[in-house]
C-alpha cells in the first residue's frame, strides 16, 4: 500500500512536470490571481503617482514658505532703517529747536540787560519766550511719543523674528519628519 502511494506520487510528479503550460493558465486559481495582481500592480503605479505628485507639492511650498520668510525678513529691516531714520530727523529737529531756543534765550537776556526800562518790549520778549517753552514742551511730548513708537516696533519686530525662527523650526522638524 504504502509502495502504491510512493509510485503513484512518483507518477503525479512525472505528469506534473510534463504538464503543458496552457494547463495551469486556463485554471481558474491562476486567472484569479492575474486578475489580482494586475489590479495590485495598478494599485502600486497610481500610489507613485500620488507620491510624485505629493513630492512635487511638497517641494513648491517649501520654495514658497522660504520665499516668504526671506520677504519678511527683508521686510522687517526696511522697518527697522525707516524708524532709525525717523528718530534720528527727529533727534536732529529737537536738537536743532533746543539751539535755536537756547540762542533766543540768550539773546533775550542781553535786550532784556540792554533794555531793562522798556516794559512793553520785555513783556513781548516773555510771551515769546513761553511760546518758544510752549513749543519746546510740545517738540519733547512729540519726541517722546516717537520714542513709544519706536519700542512697540523693536518689540514688534522681536515678534517677526522669533515668528520666522518658529516657521524655520517647523520646517526643519517636517522635513526632518520625512
Amino acid at each position: 500500500n504504502y509502495k502504491e502511494c510512493l509510485q503513484q506520487v512518483e507518477k503525479l510528479k512525472m505528469e506534473l512536470s510534463t504538464l503543458p503550460e496552457y494547463v495551469v493558465v486556463e485554471t481558474t486559481e491562476h486567472k484569479c490571481l492575474q486578475s489580482q495582481f494586475s489590479v495590485l500592480y495598478n494599485e502600486a503605479m497610481q500610489l507613485k503617482t500620488q507620491l510624485e505628485e505629493n513630492r512635487a507639492q511638497l517641494s513648491v511650498s517649501k520654495n514658497a514658505h522660504m520665499r516668504q520668510i526671506e520677504q519678511m525678513e527683508s521686510e522687517e529691516l526696511l522697518a527697522q532703517k525707516k524708524l532709525r531714520t525717523e528718530v534720528i530727523q527727529l533727534e536732529d529737529m529737537l536738537a536743532q529747536v533746543r539751539k535755536e531756543y537756547e540762542m533766543l534765550r540768550i539773546e533775550f537776556e542781553q535786550n532784556l540787560a540792554a533794555n531793562e526800562q522798556t516794559g512793553p518790549i520785555n513783556k513781548e520778549m516773555r510771551n515769546l519766550i513761553t511760546s518758544l517753552q510752549t513749543h519746546n514742551l510740545q517738540l519733547k511730548a512729540e519726541v517722546a511719543r516717537y520714542k513709544r513708537k519706536f519700542r512697540e516696533k523693536e518689540v514688534e519686530t522681536a515678534k517677526l523674528r522669533k515668528e520666522c525662527d518658529e516657521l524655520r523650526v517647523a520646517e526643519i522638524k517636517a522635513l526632518q519628519a520625512k
